[in-house]
């Protein structure tokens, strides 16, 4: 609780007549400032691999790039591996992380880009997975960092049309 100095105001109706003071409670969730984190971590992150002030379809190349020779899947699934900051920490992420990093390096950037979430049928059968599309100039294509990053190679780099292994679920493009 705090209390903010405002003389000569009257708050109107249910105030004492001369009140010159308001008091505020304010309440921050641990999920508040976990997200602060991550995005202020992200856009370090953006800011050291050299990624701004280049044209749009150069950074998400270098972006790509960086996250299929620097990181690994994390078979391990710690809880890190869900988010941004499993690569920011560790190097390793699993889909939803990689998803989330390209979405939050390109919102830093201010490229427009998705997280989309389906199916996808890999080396163990279809099952859950999470990649992006990122609008570069008026054209939009899709990218999975993850599956570049377990291949190390640029397989799943930009395409227009989405991978016959790859299935979205309607309405979970975020």
């Amino acid at each position: 609780m705090f209390c903010v100095d405002l003389p000569g105001i009257n708050w109107g109706t249910g105030a004492i007549e001369g009140e010159t003071k308001i008091k505020c409670a304010v309440r921050v969730y641990e999920s508040s400032i976990e997200e602060y984190e991550n995005l202020k971590s992200v856009g370090q992150w953006v800011k050291d691999r050299g990624l701004v002030g280049i044209p749009e379809e150069q950074a998400i190349e270098k972006l790509n790039a960086y996250l299929r020779d620097n990181t690994d899947y994390d078979y391990s699934y710690q809880d890190d591996a869900y988010e941004p900051i499993g690569i920011i920490k560790n190097n390793k992420a699993v889909c939803a992380g990689y998803a989330k990093m390209v979405k939050l390096s390109c919102d830093f950037l201010g490229i427009d880009a998705k997280c989309i979430v389906g199916t996808a049928d890999g080396a163990y059968g279809w099952g859950s997975h999470a990649w992006n599309r990122v609008k570069i100039g008026s054209t939009w294509y899709y990218i999975d960092t993850c599956w570049n990053a377990c291949l190390k190679s640029d397989t799943y780099y930009l395409s227009e049309s989405l991978w016959s292994n790859h299935k979205m679920y309607q309405n979970y493009i975020y």
